[in-house]
């Protein structure tokens, strides 16, 4: 990273909700109409962040955990209703796709132990793992995920580790913008990508149809954020292009502009630190409760567009019930 101020913004391509739990059984995808995002047909607006590190961390059972759910916790507490963040990991370490069309089973799936006892040989003790364990902590705190399958980052794979496998295949690929070329580099991530939604289809149940129009979706401001390492002024600095920023959204999204929310770079929880996730653009709500303050008034803002305490009462039941 070579600046210390850091916006992006992309199309969304695909945003779900878990449905793992009683309590979100309705909230499936969200829909599109046109330059809207829809909620039970309803035009439905958010405020979210990135915390791509959501599966790695998670495949640690303890710690990992902790960290996980805590984020969600705090996110929710500050009203805010949309994480983007990885749904891939390929080759390296702990990956996700070990090599082309096969997975490692802790990053990826659910898996259930058979406890044997006297009276109930048959139940069944489920442990979730990675991502799954992620999804089922958003549910729990009613936050919608955007998961990306893919980047340009050699360090996690992407596009480079998949002209790599080809290369070992022995098709002879010049460049990183093979990707979209090579046929044999298309199949690797076609394949990767179909047997993602046969994962999603187990937890979702909704119609796959849905991500047919990825590519037509409002506008996000997907990453944004401030570096504390090429500043000496992030607190003021930072405040200020967060405000910007939102203020822009708020603006867009209340005249019924195609703006719809915005998506800071990148949440980390204070109740448990894990190396090497620290970038100098982190957000710790313990550490910037100004900041924290600005978020959140930005949800609440957020949140009169889209109804108010009724759809805090419609996203949150889990928290009310104690689930």
């Amino acid at each position: 990273m070579h600046t210390d101020v850091l916006v992006y913004g992309f199309l969304l391509w695909t945003l779900v909700a878990s449905r793992h739990g009683r309590a979100y059984d309705d909230m499936g995808f969200v829909r599109t109409n046109m330059t809207h995002f829809l909620v039970n047909r309803r035009p439905f607006s958010l405020n979210g962040f990135n915390a791509y590190w959501l599966m790695y961390v998670a495949s640690f059972p303890e710690e990992g955990r902790i960290m996980v759910s805590s984020t969600f916790q705090e996110a929710s507490t500050h009203g805010l209703t949309l994480a983007r963040t990885w749904a891939f990991r390929d080759g390296g370490y702990r990956p996700l796709q070990r090599s082309p069309g096969v997975y490692d089973e802790d990053m990826f799936q659910v898996s259930y132990a058979r406890l044997k006892g006297s009276m109930h040989e048959a139940l069944l003790k489920r442990a979730v793992c990675g991502l799954d364990y992620v999804i089922s902590e958003a549910n729990k705190y009613g936050i919608y995920l955007v998961l990306s399958l893919a980047n340009n980052f050699e360090s996690f794979g992407g596009r480079t580790q998949y002209i790599q496998w080809a290369r070992d295949e022995g098709r002879n690929l010049s460049s990183d913008d093979d990707f979209y070329r090579d046929e044999v580099v298309k199949r690797f991530y076609k394949n990767h990508v179909t047997t993602q939604m046969a994962f999603l289809q187990s937890w979702i149940q909704s119609h796959v149809e849905d991500a047919d129009a990825v590519l037509r979706k409002p506008l996000l401001i997907s990453e944004f954020g401030k570096s504390s390492r090429l500043s000496n002024c992030r607190g003021d600095e930072e405040a200020a292009l967060y405000t910007t920023v939102y203020d822009a959204i708020y603006a867009s999204a209340r005249g019924g502009g195609p703006c719809r929310g915005g998506i800071f770079w990148h949440l980390l929880s204070g109740a448990q630190e894990i190396e090497g996730l620290r970038d100098g653009y982190e957000v710790v709500f313990s550490e910037s409760p100004s900041l924290g303050q600005i978020i959140s008034n930005q949800s609440h803002r957020i949140s009169n567009l889209n109804g108010g305490s009724e759809t805090k009462k419609q996203l949150r039941p889990a928290l009310q019930s104690g689930n």
